[in-house]
């Protein structure tokens, strides 16, 4: 073995315990999975959208799943993520669903008052 690719596999391994990290177990070659972690195959993703979505006055980053309440009426919804998102007529994403608004959409609902965003 080549004296840098050797440097470089103790370093992958010596670097992580240094910090109180897990050292790296398995390295892949081009073409090949590396081994999954049972803990990590059923992960839920960390946000459900990606992008920006604007319930007049706030705007949400990379908003997680779940309900946002509407602050002001009538709701505004500004959707710049990569998913759909539905209006209720009611806080806490109850009642009716009174429409939806989809990527790249601004939509106006005079009697809106929460948004929910899917997994």
């Amino acid at each position: 073995m080549h004296r840098s690719w050797a440097r470089l596999i103790v370093s992958a391994v010596a670097a992580p315990l240094s910090l109180g990290l897990a050292p790296v177990t398995a390295l892949a070659a081009p073409g090949h999975a590396a081994p999954v972690n049972p803990a990590h195959r059923n992960a839920v993703p960390a946000f459900a959208a990606l992008g920006t979505l604007t319930i007049v006055p706030t705007t949400y980053t990379n908003p997680r799943q779940g309900c946002y309440n509407g602050t002001i009426r009538p709701l505004i919804v500004i959707n710049n993520t990569n998913t759909i998102v539905t209006i209720y007529g009611q806080p806490d994403c109850a009642g009716a669903v009174i429409g939806r608004v989809i990527p790249t959409q601004t939509r106006t609902f005079e009697f809106g008052a929460s948004v929910k965003v899917p997994s």
